[in-house]
This record gives structure tokens, sequence and C-alpha cells, in this order.
């Protein structure tokens, strides 16, 4: 979980394509949600929580990057902050 805060004066484009660092030998799929605010004191509570899509992931392995794209986009206006997750289902 992380806090994405545009503080530039643009809208950002978040375009679906996202990379993790998982373990080696890690598949399944990816979920990323994302919340209006802080994801703090969210952290075990879906609601408020928003799927932005998921994508099916083979690991490059531990500390090698591994994108996936989730298909959706994500639109992040000046001054706004999301809280977002990722989560992989799977082994």
């Amino acid at each position: 979980m992380f806090d994405l805060s545009n503080i530039s004066s643009n809208p950002i484009e978040l375009t679906g394509y996202f990379e993790g660092n998982f373990q080696t030998g890690a598949t399944g799929t990816v979920e990323m949600w994302y919340g209006t605010g802080s994801y703090v004191g969210h952290e075990s509570d879906l609601t408020g929580w928003t799927i932005l899509g998921t994508a099916a992931i083979t690991s490059n392995g531990t500390n090698v990057p591994t994108p996936y794209n989730v298909g959706n986009t994500l639109l992040v206006n000046t001054g706004v902050t999301f809280g977002m997750f990722m989560y992989l289902d799977g082994t």
C-alpha cells in the first residue's frame, strides 16, 4: 500500500502499466486497487476501495521488476491523493 499525491500543476494519467517485485516462482493474478485519500486507516477494510484492474503475472524473479498491465487508466487531478494497493492472488 502507498499514497499517490499529485503535487504538480497538471493532471497525471496512470496508464494501467505497473511493475512489481515478486518472489521467484510467483504466479497468479495481480489486483490493483485505489481509494480517495490516504490508505492509512483503510488497510483492513475494502470499504471505499475501487479495483482498477487485474493482470496475470509470472514473476521475473526476486528483485527483478515484473511488468503488468491492469487494462484501465486512472486520472489523478492536481491536489488529489489516492491510496493504492496491489494484491497478488496466487503462489
